[in-house]
């Protein structure tokens, strides 16, 4: 069985929180990869958007939630096709 990984990089709060997660080769689309929580003390919620994805193409990943909270896939993973790794920056 192949996976892919996706490494999600927090670069705010000032606090960086990196994390790898494995994703199955034959998972379906909308799968939950990751669940972000945060709290801001002046505005309280607070909301995820991704910075950047590399590599650029094809976009694998996409926010969803209340709050954009949570990673998800929005496409299907293919181990054959050469590219085994996502690096997410997530603010």
């Amino acid at each position: 069985m192949a996976y892919v990984s996706a490494v999600v990089a927090f670069t705010s709060p000032v606090t960086p929180l990196t994390s790898t997660d494995t994703i199955n080769e034959n998972d379906v689309i909308g799968t939950n990869v990751q669940t972000f929580a945060a709290t801001d003390s002046l505005l309280g919620t607070v909301t995820f958007s991704i910075g950047s994805q590399a590599p650029l193409t094809p976009v694998k990943f996409g926010l969803s939630g209340t709050n954009s909270d949570t990673l998800v896939t929005v496409d299907t993973f293919d181990f054959e096709s050469g590219v085994t790794s996502y690096i997410l920056e997530i603010m």
